[in-house]
């Protein structure tokens, strides 16, 4: 099944998928509140059932590389769903869903979440908008949004342009790893929280961006791509260049 990202973001926020102007065209949505000051909580619109989509794939699948490091396909893993930004997961979904929890009121998420095999939440961003915080990733609990860790964003470099990669590892059969790529910095954390690595990219401290991290099965390495037309790899297991 195909579907938006912007779809997940909403489901992952807890913002239901309903326009500004009262919805999508032949939607009946009441009024919600959208932002209010402060951190008070965002009251989603409620909209009627939609009827039966129309919707079919259209062309060819995208054929996904055969890779252990790669974790299956029934969740966003990347920005873009996974290593071929197929946009695309191996799951069926309600058509109507509705909000449980709304958090990170003063936090602004301009990709979105990506997601572990447990439903654990993990994204980077763009404008912490907290006093005396500054984050390169914060991870949520599924259930009530509530944080589980937070990576501090230790060199001041711009996070939030691109999301998280969510890996397998072969190593350790059960196990995640969560691969954040900035411009003069990468690391990579367990589900959990504990660090595996935490390495300087050879890029210099900046206000250049990188638009996100992918997985490049043939040399087992993460690769990020900067906005300044940089390319780094560095080793899946250990970060080396």
């Amino acid at each position: 099944m195909r579907y938006f990202v912007g779809l997940v973001l909403a489901l992952a926020l807890g913002v239901m998928g309903c326009s500004s102007d009262g919805g999508a065209a032949g939607s009946n949505c009441s009024p919600g509140s959208g932002a209010t000051a402060g951190a008070q909580a965002i009251v989603p619109k409620d909209c009627d059932p939609p009827g039966r989509t129309t919707w079919v794939p259209e062309g060819c699948r995208a054929v996904p590389a055969d890779a252990d490091a790669l974790a299956s396909r029934e969740t966003m893993r990347n920005f873009h769903s996974d290593e071929v930004n197929s946009d695309e997961v191996a799951i069926a979904l309600a058509p109507v869903f509705r909000n449980d929890w709304t958090t990170e009121n003063d936090t602004w998420n301009a990709t979105g979440p990506v997601f572990d095999s447990a439903g654990n939440l993990y994204f980077t961003p763009v404008l912490p908008n907290v006093p005396n915080e500054n984050v390169a990733l914060i991870s949520l609990d599924p259930n009530d949004g509530s944080r589980r860790f937070i990576v501090p964003n230790t060199t001041g470099a711009p996070v939030g342009v691109g999301s998280p990669f969510v890996l397998a590892d072969p190593d350790a059969p059960g196990e995640e790893t969560v691969v954040v790529a900035l411009y003069d910095r990468a690391f990579a954390v367990r589900t959990d929280g504990s660090v595996l690595w935490d390495v300087p990219t050879g890029l210099p401290s900046s206000l250049e961006v990188v638009f996100g991290v992918n997985y490049l099965p043939a040399a087992d390495a993460v690769v990020a791509l900067t906005r300044d037309g940089f390319v780094y790899a560095l080793d899946r297991k250990t970060g080396a260049p």
